[in-house]
C-alpha cells in the first residue's frame, strides 16, 4: 500500500547554477513567494536535489529551476490533500521556443525522505527515475525560458533531444515522445538565439540515437561547454 499523509505546506527551492536570468526569475519568486530558498551553484543534478532535501524544512518540497518563469496565477497549492510519499507530483510547463507544453523545465514536487534514499543513484533523468510513481499536475504553471543566451539555448536543447532521442525516459510513451522531438527539431519560434536552439536539438537527437551508452555525458556540463564551443 502506497503511504500517505494529510495535508501540510511545502517548501520551495529555486535551483540554479549558470542560467543567466536566474538572478532576475529568483527576485520575482522571492518577491512572491518571500519564504523561497535558493541553491546556486552545486555541480551536478542529484548533488543539487540531495541538498535541496537537506535544507527542505517539509516533508516535501517543490523545485523551481533557475530559468523557470511561474504564471501570475501560480501559488504552489499542493496538488491532493492527501500527497503519496512515494510519488513525483510535475506541473506542466510551457515552452515558448516550440509551443510544446509538458514536464520539460516543470516545477516538481518532491518527498524529501524519497529524495534522500535514493540520492546515491545514478539517473539520467532524475525527475522519471526517482521514482516509478510520477503524477501529472494538469496545471499550466510556469513558463521555461532556457535560451537566454547561445550556449544556454544550444544546451537546454541538446540535453532534451538527447534524452527524447536515447528513449531513455522511464514510462514514456513512444509516439509522445517522437511526437516530441520531431516538434524540437522542426519548429522553433522567434525567440532568443533560435537558431542555437535547432542546432542544439538537432545535434541532442543525432547524438541520443547514436551513443545511448554515453548518454550520462549530458549531465557534464563541462562536457557540454566544450561540445558547444566547437560550433563557435
Amino acid at each position: 500500500m502506497q503511504s500517505k499523509t494529510g495535508p501540510e505546506s511545502a517548501d520551495i527551492l529555486f535551483l540554479s547554477f549558470n542560467e543567466s536570468n536566474a538572478d532576475k526569475n529568483w527576485m520575482e519568486l522571492k518577491r512572491r513567494f518571500p519564504h523561497a530558498l535558493r541553491i546556486h551553484g552545486v555541480s551536478g543534478i542529484r548533488q543539487a536535489h540531495r541538498i535541496a532535501a537537506e535544507l527542505s524544512r517539509t516533508k516535501f518540497f517543490f523545485v523551481v529551476d533557475g530559468d523557470n518563469r511561474l504564471r501570475p496565477d501560480f501559488h504552489f497549492a499542493l496538488p491532493e490533500e492527501n500527497l503519496r510519499t512515494d510519488t513525483l507530483y510535475v506541473w506542466r510547463c510551457e515552452n515558448p521556443a516550440n509551443n510544446l507544453v509538458y514536464g520539460y523545465g516543470a516545477i516538481k514536487l518532491y518527498n524529501k525522505t524519497l529524495v534522500q534514499d535514493r540520492a546515491q543513484k545514478a539517473y539520467v533523468d532524475l525527475a522519471t527515475t526517482v521514482t516509478e510513481h510520477y503524477k501529472i499536475v494538469p496545471v499550466v504553471a510556469s513558463e521555461t525560458h532556457f535560451s537566454s543566451t547561445p550556449e544556454e539555448a544550444w544546451r537546454g536543447a541538446f540535453r532534451e533531444c538527447a534524452k527524447l532521442a536515447a528513449g531513455i525516459i522511464d514510462r514514456q510513451k513512444e509516439l509522445e515522445t517522437l511526437a516530441r522531438l520531431e516538434q524540437w527539431c522542426s519548429h522553433v519560434n522567434p525567440v532568443p538565439h533560435a537558431k542555437w536552439v535547432l542546432k542544439g536539438a538537432l545535434e541532442g537527437r543525432l547524438f541520443g540515437a547514436s551513443h545511448r551508452d554515453q548518454i550520462a555525458k549530458i549531465n557534464d556540463f563541462n562536457w557540454l561547454k566544450q561540445r558547444f564551443l566547437e560550433n563557435e
